[in-house]
């Protein structure tokens, strides 16, 4: 919990603040967005002090609001018991005030996608089609063919798609719905998650764009270089990138062997448990009962790795069994014989030369 002492503060309501004047010319005019010392000049530094409050609480009301916290108490004030009946009622009144309290109805009821389609009713027949054409759509056509159509050259595509993507880039502005949308969903997606979850937790995307005909999630995976969506993941800033990330991730908490408890990998990465072993095999990592196996390149390696999560000897056909593979038995077990890592330690038994083995 959060403490919180009160220091001598102007008799004020939140209401009060935000409909305070704004700053006027001589003629009457209001003055766009004045500096802080010029605000602070008209109404008073304690004043401009709560404006300045009201705002930020606001902005992070918002932030809340997408982030689904928004029922959150904005300040936790604890008393002592032995504090005034009257006190202990204002401390639960101030306790009871929660950030939907303080969203804008204005900015916080945006919709990105309406932002989005306004975007594109502001395009004409041929932005549009090349937004769908080149970018969005599931079936891509080439510059020559485009130029063919409306009767310009590939450069003058090019063009285009150029002025398109910087316009929508201020679409993205964090102070759009648009952008605060995504900046929410970067959170959701370093490195990575499942599609289907980012869906689920912001369901706007799923929505049709209009003349583009793609789900929201498609435009922005397309015109946003924040983040990829491939096979069904979502990556930031690429599914490379994501793979990368995980095996850093995972070579924190492995053996020289490439073997890691899923208990300590759980440690040091954010995703739940099926989208996380979803995602490891999807990088071709394997499960051996309570371990994770990283990819290897031989057939040597994979044996050494199911040795070490076992932790003791295993019978041949036990562990050939275990390594889940289309080889020969005999051809495995000569091979065994080549890797000074891997030793007999009894008739049709092996472990590893780490362990002291014959």
């Amino acid at each position: 919990m959060l403490s919180v002492g009160f220091s001598t503060m102007p008799t004020m309501s939140l209401d009060t603040v935000s409909s305070l004047d704004p700053l006027r010319t001589d003629d009457g005019a209001p003055i766009d967005q004045p500096d802080d010392a010029a605000w602070a000049s008209v109404h008073g530094d304690a004043e401009y002090r709560w404006h300045l409050l009201h705002r930020d609480l606001q902005e992070l009301a918002g932030w809340m609001a997408i982030r689904g916290r928004a029922s959150q108490p904005v300040v936790r004030v604890e008393l002592e018991d032995s504090a005034p009946g009257e006190l202990q009622e204002l401390a639960a009144r101030v306790n009871d005030f929660r950030f939907d309290d303080l969203l804008d109805p204005v900015v916080n009821h945006a919709d990105p996608l309406d932002e989005v389609v306004e975007f594109v009713r502001g395009c004409d027949k041929r932005e549009v089609t090349i937004l769908r054409d080149r970018f969005v759509g599931w079936d891509r056509r080439t510059l020559d063919e485009l130029g063919t159509e409306f009767g310009v050259t590939r450069e003058r595509i090019r063009q285009v798609e150029k002025q398109l993507l910087a316009r929508f880039h201020e679409v993205t502005d964090p102070g759009t719905a648009v952008g605060r949308l995504l900046a929410s969903m970067r959170i959701d997606i370093d490195p990575v998650c499942r599609l289907d979850r980012l869906v689920s937790k912001n369901p706007v995307l799923d929505q049709q764009v209009p003349r583009l005909d793609v789900p929201l999630w498609r435009v922005l995976d397309q015109l946003d270089d924040a983040f990829i969506v491939d096979d069904g993941w979502a990556a930031m800033p690429s599914i490379d990138a994501a793979k990368a990330r995980t095996r850093t991730l995972f070579d924190e908490v492995a053996d020289e062997h490439g073997v890691a408890l899923l208990e300590d990998f759980a440690t040091v990465t954010e995703l739940q448990a099926q989208e996380r072993d979803a995602w490891m095999r999807y990088c071709g990592f394997r499960t051996e009962g309570q371990h994770l196996l990283s990819p290897v390149r031989s057939l040597t390696d994979l044996a050494v790795q199911i040795l070490s999560a076992a932790g003791k000897p295993l019978a041949f056909d036990d562990l050939f069994s275990r390594m889940a593979v289309d080889r020969n038995p005999r051809g495995v077990r000569d091979r065994f014989g080549l890797d000074d890592r891997i030793v007999r330690v009894a008739r049709g038994t092996y472990g590893l030369a780490e362990w002291g083995g014959d």
